[in-house]
């Protein structure tokens, strides 16, 4: 099984991004102002003139864009309803509720 680098995520949540935002039928300038961001840092990123960008504009983007976890960017369907709900229980979990999940669904595959 290949790797991922930290390339190939950025690369990911790159493409997601943009698949989310005409999913949600919006631009870049209106998600970086609803985000209180310049919109040079969606766009450059976007295009792919930076390769990354600071978590803080990540999250702040995310927010605006109504994704409960920056990690949703990381998957493969990141506007699937089931994991947006999943993300956001998982969010909603004390460190003991998840520990306990995570033994119940571990548990369920042996």
């Amino acid at each position: 099984m290949r790797s991922h680098t930290s390339d190939d995520i950025w690369d990911r949540r790159r493409r997601n991004l943009r698949a989310v935002i005409a999913w949600q039928g919006t631009n870049p300038s209106r998600i970086c102002q609803d985000a209180n961001l310049s919109v040079n840092t969606l766009n450059k990123f976007l295009r792919g003139d930076t390769r990354t960008m600071r978590w803080e504009s990540l999250e702040r983007i995310c927010a605006a864009l109504e994704i409960s976890n920056t990690a949703v960017l990381d998957s493969q369907n990141p506007w699937s309803e089931n994991r947006k709900q999943l993300h956001a229980l998982v969010e909603a979990m004390s460190e003991d509720e998840a520990r306990d999940a995570l033994n119940r669904l571990l548990s369920r595959q042996a």
